[in-house]
């Protein structure tokens, strides 16, 4: 007749408790894994980066939100193409109404038709040099104008392990990498943060680069600022397969589960 081998009890609880440890710190990861721009973590002193001196050149195909204001007039330029002036006047294209949304196109010729002030030149003017532009061109129309001006189509896309994957709308004109991940609601856990890959169109080319956004030095890379339409893809650590396939994890539950039901057998 077969019996049940006996092992002893203190050599299956030591073995039972090392599993279920094993189990447990399997699926963690270390804290060291998921900071920002972090080198040195016990000094006191406060370091300081500069980024790289960019703005975003105006070019084909850039589209833009413009409003010209009078504050103390409520004087809206190129909000609408309707012009309430009286019959013999001038028509300059001025409106007063409260003001909506418009988009300027910048053609292929690198010009904005804009009303009033007609085709501006933008191509290769930053987005600060078109706005002082812009202000300056119309001060002989108002006195004291007051310009909103932002990129409509200043997109970045953000993929893989963030939170909240996106396509989005940038609105400040130097937006840098961390406001689109503030965008996508963070990374997760399992994101691989030393070796990000950022997709970037320079010209008639695609680069493909990989950065650490743990390193503070990241902070002066080129890609610290994001330039329209580039996309970031954030790739998991290796262990979220682990985790994610729960093989590691099954065989040591179902192991845990056998020394278990040995250990209470022996108990009787």
């Amino acid at each position: 007749m077969n019996s049940i081998k006996c092992y002893p009890k203190t050599t299956l609880s030591q073995f039972l408790l090392l599993a279920v440890l094993f189990t447990s710190l399997s699926s963690c990861i270390a804290t060291n894994k998921i900071v920002y721009v972090e080198e040195n973590h016990t000094s006191s002193v406060t370091q300081t980066y500069t980024p790289q001196n960019w703005e975003h050149k105006i070019e084909p195909g850039d589209r833009f939100f413009i409003q010209i204001t009078d504050p103390l007039s409520n004087v809206a330029i190129g909000i609408s193409g309707e012009n309430p002036t009286s019959a013999g006047e001038q028509q300059v294209n001025i409106i007063l109404q409260s003001p909506t949304i418009q988009d300027y196109l910048v053609n292929d010729s690198g010009m904005i038709d804009f009303p009033l002030l007609g085709n501006i030149e933008v191509q290769g003017k930053t987005i600060s040099e078109l706005t002082k532009h812009i202000r300056v061109s119309c001060e002989g129309f108002i006195a004291n104008p007051s310009i909103k001006l932002y990129m409509t189509n200043y997109n970045v896309t953000v993929l893989g392990e963030v939170n909240n994957p996106s396509f989005l709308q940038m609105i400040t004109y130097k937006p840098t990498f961390f406001d689109a991940i503030g965008l996508a609601n963070d990374l997760t856990d399992f994101a691989e943060r030393k070796r990000v890959k950022i997709i970037r169109k320079v010209e008639d080319k695609v680069e493909v680069a990989y950065v650490d956004i743990t390193d503070p030095s990241f902070i002066t890379s080129p890609y610290y600022y994001l330039h329209p339409n580039d996309v970031i893809h954030v790739m998991p650590l290796k262990v979220k397969k682990y985790n994610r396939d729960n093989a590691l994890s099954l065989l040591l539950s179902s192991v845990t589960t056998i020394l278990t039901i040995i250990t209470i057998t022996n108990a009787k």
